[in-house]
Formats: C-alpha cells, structure tokens, sequence
C-alpha cells in the first residue's frame, strides 16, 4: 500500500534536546532480545572460547552515580581511580563516579550455558505468547528489516509477504507483542501490516500512535485509521489538522475524508487557497468526500466555495472542531532525531 500521495518519503524517540523525545533505549532496530542472545552465544562459540564461571569466582559490582550496574573483577584502586576487569575488557572510572562497590560472585564473564539456558527459556516464553516459533520468528525479522526500506520494490513486497502470513498464523500477535520495543523507522510499516490484517483489531493500536513522537508514526497512524473508519479517532485526526509537520497534516486530511468528519470542514477550509500544493488539494479532497459534492469548475475561489458549503450545513452538525479549542497532537518542534 503506497503512502498517500502529498507525502515526501524522502525523510523520516533519540538523545533529548530543545523539542526533541528521546527514542527507546532498544537495540531492536530489528529484533527481539533474543535474537542478540543467540548471537552472543553463537560468537563465544564459534571462537572455542567457553567463558565459564568457577564456582569460587569472585567479582565486584559497582554501582555509578549514573546508575549504570558494572560486575566484574577490580584489578587496582587508588585515591582517584578504580580500574575493573569486566568480561576481558579492562576499564578505568574514576572514584567520584562511583556510589559504592559490593563484593560478590559477579565477574562480569560471558557464562556461556547460563546464556544458552537464558535463551532456551527466551524462547520458550515467546512461543508461549506469541504461538510462533524461532524459524519463523528468524522469517519476520527479515521481513521486517525491508519492510521498513525507502525503496518500495524492497519493502513492497516484504509487507505483502508479511500480510499474506498473517493469514496462517497469529502474527499479529506477534507484532503486537513486540511494537513497544520497536524503533520508529519501523513502526510505520508494522501499523501498515497490522491494519491490513485486521483493520478493526488495529483501531485501538492506531489511535495509541497518533500521538507519537516520530512523525512518520503519527502520520501513518492518523492515516490507517481514517481507513479504518474508526469514529473514537475523530478528535485525534482533527488534533492532527493542527500538525506542525506537513506529512501528518496530508495524512490527517486524507483521515478527515476517510471518515467524513463535517465537524473538521473549518479546520481543512483554513488551509485552502488558489495554488496546486499537494495539501491544498489533499484538503478539498477530503471535503469533497465529507460532502459528497465537488467545487463546479466555474467556482474557481475554493475558500469561498466550501466555506459557503459548510455555513449552509454547520448547524446540523453536532461537534464542530476548533482550532482554538484544540490542542496539537504533540508539542510544535518535537521530532525524532535518528542517531
């Protein structure tokens, strides 16, 4: 399904700065926990290296005014410095960045059958929650790596394999499961996914995203659900009017049209004006479709036309949404910063 047509692809939370949220501290670019697991071990095995822990191993954890937890061996302290043996990697704080230090059994090694049991139960755990096993597991991760590419002859088609096993099995539990851990590049083509799975079931899911930091998320969100025809989207769709971002305000006006909300004509009349901007005609789009008229030809003021439309039927409409009365669906500047 191609993105609606006023949209620029070209461009799509990450460290906090003026008008920023930070994006999720996940390594899931791609996937689950248990996918970096079973790399660790594949690595420590395929090195002949077993890193086991003996049973009087002794370690040190200590604990960083940052909060940050480091187990391993101290190997020297000073006045002014502490310098750790942490799983083969020596490293140097210094004793202003550290609150205490507890010794323990904790080395900081890679034990290597404790990883293997840690991912056997990984495993186990998610095919309990989510009905699919680590074969297909390892399929929709793959998957999902070109969904969420900007050249549609790769992510086409990934995205159309992907509904087309949602068919099968239960994938959008799946993906349900794991779209919190997800970052925001990958958000937008997992809504997709979902909602061409079961467009109802996604409702809800869609209307948690419309206010997300990222604005391809929120735009994708507002999108789907106005083909959803979700009426519990209506506000939120009209929230996005107000965007800041030009994709999500094409996506709210395509959602507006979508679900014919009249009480948004005020806030799509707002934005028309005489030119071919992609927004403008997304607008009278959507107007279009709320009243199932078209501007005659001869009409060429589009402004005076629909705002004529709407002051000949504002009175029958029972919720009218007012800029005034509206708040943004996130704060004017916030973006998603990709590191």
């Amino acid at each position: 399904m191609k993105p609606i047509s006023c949209i620029d692809n070209s461009r799509r939370r990450s460290r906090l700065q003026v008008g920023t949220i930070p994006r999720k501290g996940s390594h899931l670019e791609m996937g689950p926990t248990f996918f970096m697991l079973l790399r660790m071990a594949r690595r420590a095995m395929g090195g002949c290296f077993a890193l086991l822990l003996a049973a009087a191993a002794s370690g040190d954890t200590l604990q960083l005014k940052s909060g940050i937890q480091v187990d391993g061996k101290i190997v020297s302290q000073g006045a002014d410095t502490v310098t750790v043996n942490a799983g083969g990697n020596t490293v140097l704080y210094r004793a202003n960045e550290i609150l205490r230090i507890e010794p323990n059994e904790r080395t900081g090694e890679l034990n290597l059958e404790q990883l293997q049991q840690e991912v056997a139960e990984y495993q186990r755990k998610i095919q309990a929650e989510t009905g699919l096993d680590v074969r297909q597991h390892g399929e929709i991760q793959q998957l999902l790596e070109k969904a969420q590419s900007t050249d549609e002859s790769i992510s086409g088609p990934a995205k159309e394999r992907l509904v087309e096993m949602g068919k099968t099995m239960p994938l959008f539990k799946y993906l349900e499961h794991f779209l919190p851990e997800y970052s925001p590049r990958l958000v937008p083509p997992v809504l997709e996914v979902m909602f061409r799975i079961d467009a109802l079931r996604a409702r809800p899911i869609l209307r948690a995203h419309c206010t997300d930091a990222d604005a391809r998320s929120r735009g994708t969100a507002l999108e789907f659900s106005g083909q959803a025809k979700d009426p519990d989207a209506a506000e939120l769709v009209a929230r996005g009017l107000l965007d800041y971002d030009y994709y999500v305000l094409c996506a709210a006006a395509a959602a507006a049209g979508g679900l014919k909300l009249q009480g948004a004509a005020p806030l799509l009349i707002a934005r028309l004006d005489d030119s071919v901007d992609p927004l403008v005609l997304a607008c009278e789009k959507a107007l279009t479709q709320i009243w199932g008229q078209e501007r005659p030809p001869a009409q060429q003021d589009r402004k005076a036309f629909w705002a004529s439309v709407w002051q000949s039927n504002a009175s029958a409409v029972p919720v009218h949404y007012e800029a005034a009365t509206l708040q943004p669906l996130v704060p004017p500047g916030t973006t998603f910063v990709d590191e």
